[in-house]
């Protein structure tokens, strides 16, 4: 019997830890199924995704490292990279999946030099170079993506305009490209239309227009303009509520923007909600106004439980909005552009066909279609490692 078959080990690379709760659990639970015992290197001391897990009862083995969003930490960064690097060597891993940039960056760089060279696979939620980015910033990303490619065994992006990036990258040898539509939405939890909050706990008028936002509160995620367009309409009957966490000084920043504006009677910052489906079940409209999304899991959820969405234009937002179909498209800086299509969301036919359209249109986005994809790759990842290890 080969290695490969009497000692299957996996490791799972992500810069933050509470990745893994929030999206990667199937994953796990496929790895798992196939044999493989999971490891998952992380830094747990900068929780995003505010959940408590039992990581052993999930059969899970955790390595804290110190491993950073932004590059330029070096100090932590490079103690991280020796930390995943001794993983590396000790367990003698057959598979590493990493995710999230910086996430990225060590998995594909830790064995350089190594005798044994795992199997490597990168998702990339988002590239952070795409179209109509600044030259700035597209560059020197699409030139660290393009380098990074050459240790990269499994490229896999959530959308088509990273995977026509990702068919021009050279890869390593024996290695494959591959789309998937995201991590996965749970439909039937989203569509149950279940909620143990009510308007009026949260001190909103039942006959109003309940716009909703959700997701991680930093300036990528564009609240401000959706702000803006709410104080331009001068509509007391209009409410935004946003869920999510992030910087304090910029969530401090958005809340003073709010006074200005003179709507602070008219918006809610509700702050992380482990159960969105309480907020979701209770609003007219999602409003999705990222400036850039890899794909945007939020406005799938929303239309997993059948709401319209106002989303800004994005390669991510382009893989499910249909103007005037689901929702409405917007180009993301245009103030005027979401105040118009909140005004258009006030018909309630429109709101419910659209509602209704956005159900259809998620279906394909479904957990069970992803992690069977997810399925296919790891078992293609498994044959020509055999096939390497035979050669």
């Amino acid at each position: 019997m080969d290695k490969l078959q009497k000692d299957k080990k996996a490791l799972i690379i992500t810069t933050v830890s509470g990745f893994l709760i929030q999206f990667e659990l199937s994953n796990v639970q496929i790895l798992q199924d196939m044999g493989y015992e999971v490891h998952y290197a992380s830094n747990f001391q900068v929780p995003v995704y505010l959940q408590s897990f039992d990581y052993k009862k999930s059969g899970i083995n955790i390595h804290p490292v110190p491993i950073q969003k932004k590059p330029w930490r070096l100090t932590q960064n490079i103690k991280a990279f020796f930390n995943i690097r001794s993983l590396v060597k000790r367990e003698n891993f057959q598979l590493i999946h990493c995710h999230t940039p910086m996430g990225g960056v060590m998995g594909r760089l830790v064995t350089i030099g190594m005798k044994h060279q795992p199997w490597i696979l990168y998702t990339a939620h988002g590239f952070h170079f795409y179209k109509g980015a600044p030259m700035l910033k597209f560059i020197p990303y699409y030139i660290v993506e393009r380098i990074l490619a050459l240790r990269t065994n499994c490229l896999i992006t959530v959308n088509q305009e990273d995977y026509d990036y990702a068919t021009k990258f050279q890869l390593r040898k024996n290695s494959f490209v591959r789309q998937i539509p995201g991590v996965g939405v749970s439909i039937d939890r989203f569509s149950a239309n279940i909620s143990k909050v009510k308007r009026c706990d949260l001190n909103i008028p039942e006959d109003s227009l309940f716009l909703l936002s959700v997701g991680e509160i930093n300036r990528n995620k564009n609240h401000i303009t959706v702000l803006r367009a709410v104080a331009k309409l001068r509509n007391p009957r209009l409410f935004y509520g946003i869920c999510g966490s992030g910087n304090a000084n910029y969530v401090q920043y958005l809340k003073e923007e709010v006074s200005k504006l003179g709507i602070e009677q008219q918006v809610c910052f509700f702050g992380y909600q482990s159960e969105v489906t309480n907020y979701l079940n209770l609003v007219d409209v999602f409003i999705f106004p990222s400036i850039r999304e890899g794909l945007g899991m939020a406005a799938l959820e929303a239309m997993a439980a059948g709401l319209p969405i106002i989303a800004a234009d994005n390669r991510g937002t382009r893989e499910y909005m249909v103007d005037g179909y689901n929702g409405f498209v917007v180009s993301p800086l245009d103030v005027q552009g979401f105040a118009d299509a909140i005004v258009k969301m006030q018909s309630v036919s429109f709101r419910k066909r659209a509602g209704l359209n956005s159900r259809k249109q998620v279906q394909k986005f479904g957990k069970e279609h992803v992690n069977s994809i997810m399925k296919q790759i790891y078992q293609e990842s498994e044959r020509r490692m055999k096939d390497e290890n035979h050669r």
